[in-house]
C-alpha cells in the first residue's frame, strides 16, 4: 500500500480493485465491514460517515496486512482473530476450525427443542469441540448444566478454554479421541451428547474454497471416502454406553449421509430420529431421543 493521505473511501475502492478477482463485491465489502470493525470500532454506518476520514499509519498497516492476507485466501476471521457465534464472541486461529453458520442452527435446534431453565441440572457431552462454541453457548444458556468439551487437539482445548474463560463460564475439557475407545472411561456419563464431528469426504475437496482448503486444519473436516461414518460409528457406541436414559443425542452431518446416520442411530436401539434440514434445504443435522 503506497504511503501518503489515504482515506476510508481510498480503502474501499483499493479492496474491491485488488481482490475482485477473487471475491464477489458483497464479500469484500462484507470483509470491510468487519475490518473497520476491528481496526476502528465503526459499524457500517460509521464507514459511510467517515469516508473522508485520513487513517493513521498503524490503521494502514494493518489493512495492507489484511489486503495481503485475504489475496492468499487467508480467511478473515483468522484475520480478525474472532468471529460471533449466537451472540457469543469466539477467537479463532489457524490450527482451530472456523465456528459455521449451520453449527449455530444446531444449537438454534436444542434451545428450541429444550428451552432454557435456569434450574436445569445435566451433563452435555460436545464431542469434537474446537474453539469451544458449542460447549460455550451451552452453558451460557443453560447455566445449570455441566458441559464437558473434548477434543484430541491440544491447539483447540488451549484457545476452548481461553474462550470459555473470555466468556465467563466453565466447562471441563478433555483430551480425548472419540475414536479411541480406550479413552472412553475418563469421560462421563451424559444426558445429553453433542457433536459436529469431521464429515467431509476427501472426494468433495474439490469443491470446496481455497480459503478452507489453504488454511484450515483438515483433520477437523475431512473424512475417508471408504469409511464417511467412521466418528458417527464411533459416537453411537459411546452413546450406548455413557447416555443416561431418557438422553438426547444432537448431530451435525453431511448432507449425504442423512438416512444412513439416522439407520445408524436405530441400529445401536435409539427412537424419536429426527433428520432437519438446514436454512439452504439440505439435511444437516439429526437428532435422537428422549426415550
Amino acid at each position: 500500500m503506497n504511503k501518503g493521505i489515504i482515506r476510508v473511501e481510498d480503502i474501499n475502492a483499493l479492496f474491491l480493485e485488488k481482490l475482485g478477482h477473487l471475491y464477489s463485491v458483497n464479500e469484500i465489502r462484507a470483509f470491510l465491514d468487519l475490518l473497520f470493525q476491528h481496526f476502528m470500532g465503526w459499524s457500517r454506518s460509521g464507514i459511510l460517515l467517515n469516508r473522508d476520514t485520513v487513517l493513521p499509519g498503524n490503521i494502514l498497516a494493518g489493512f495492507s496486512d489484511a489486503l495481503d492476507a485475504l489475496s492468499a485466501h487467508k480467511p478473515i476471521q483468522y484475520i480478525t482473530g474472532s468471529t460471533w457465534f449466537l451472540g457469543i464472541k469466539v477467537a479463532v486461529r489457524p490450527g482451530v476450525l472456523i465456528p459455521r453458520p449451520e453449527t449455530e442452527e444446531l444449537v438454534s435446534w436444542i434451545l428450541e427443542e429444550n428451552p432454557p431453565d435456569i434450574k436445569q441440572k445435566f451433563t452435555v457431552v460436545d464431542i469434537g469441540t474446537g474453539s469451544g462454541c458449542i460447549s460455550i453457548a451451552l452453558k451460557k444458556f443453560y447455566p445449570g448444566a455441566t458441559v464437558w468439551g473434548i477434543d484430541r487437539s491440544v491447539a483447540a482445548l488451549e484457545l476452548a478454554d481461553e474462550n470459555a474463560k473470555a466468556n465467563d463460564v466453565s466447562v471441563m475439557w478433555s483430551l480425548s479421541d472419540i475414536l479411541g475407545r480406550d479413552e472412553w472411561k475418563k469421560l462421563p456419563l451424559a444426558d445429553w451428547i453433542v457433536s459436529n464431528p469431521p464429515y467431509v469426504t476427501e472426494s468433495e475437496k474439490q469443491g470446496m474454497q481455497p480459503n478452507v482448503l489453504l488454511h484450515e486444519p483438515g483433520e477437523a473436516l475431512f473424512v475417508p471416502d471408504a469409511d464417511p461414518m467412521r466418528f458417527y460409528s464411533a459416537i453411537a457406541e459411546f452413546a450406548s454406553s455413557h447416555l443416561i436414559r431418557p438422553g438426547r443425542i444432537y448431530l451435525e452431518i453431511n448432507e449425504r449421509f442423512g438416512k444412513m446416520t439416522c439407520d445408524l442411530l436405530s441400529g445401536h436401539g435409539f427412537r424419536n430420529i429426527r433428520l432437519r434440514k438446514d436454512i439452504h434445504g439440505k439435511d444437516r443435522f439429526v437428532a435422537a431421543g428422549p426415550q
